[in-house]
């Protein structure tokens, strides 16, 4: 019988990444925040430089907050090699509709693909100049509203599976409390 090989996969699937962020072992509040902090700048134009930016970022803010860095670098996988096109794309529209702007959807995905390092370079300088102010505009309109609304969406689901699981516990405790009573 052959056995299976792991699937290759691009990008996690969102009840993976859901599932991962849910058993992470933290407050609510800073699997919360890490992941509102993640969604923000998962949908920022810093292509390649979102985890790294996760990274400096809780260095910097160590002594004013904490934040879960693992949900952080789960989160930002919203843009992913799937997914870069629509949201870098969604967030020129919606920018250019305030500044103007004359790209078409086949010249924005031209600019998003690279090879190589010196590729990947041009891509940031191009997004930078060519694309910057209706780019800029479109992320500060739709990534900040996204993490705001990811802070309490992210508790709310952690306080509701948490709550569910201690639920679990109990029931399984008081089974087996019962089922020892019958033994003895």
């Amino acid at each position: 019988m052959r056995s299976k090989s792991p699937k290759l996969t691009i990008a996690p699937r969102p009840r993976q990444l859901l599932w991962s962020l849910l058993m992470l072992d933290d407050t609510e509040h800073a699997i919360a925040l890490g992941t509102a902090i993640g969604v923000f700048l998962g949908l920022t134009p810093t292509v390649g430089l979102q985890m790294l930016t996760v990274m400096v970022l809780s260095v910097c803010t160590r002594r004013l907050f904490r934040f879960n860095v693992m949900a952080a670098l789960m989160a930002v996988y919203v843009s992913n090699p799937i997914t870069i096109v629509p949201i870098y794309w969604a967030l020129y529209k919606v920018g250019s509709f305030f500044v103007g702007g004359e790209v078409t959807r086949a010249q924005f995905a031209a600019i998003l693909e690279y090879n190589s390092f010196s590729d990947w370079w041009n891509t940031v300088v191009d997004l930078a100049i060519g694309l910057g102010e209706p780019l800029l505009i479109g992320t500060a309109i739709l990534s900040i509203p996204a993490g705001i609304v990811t802070y309490p969406l992210m508790r709310w689901l952690l306080e509701w599976f948490r709550g569910e699981k201690q639920v679990e516990v109990v029931e399984e405790k008081s089974d087996v409390d019962q089922s020892e009573s019958m033994v003895a």
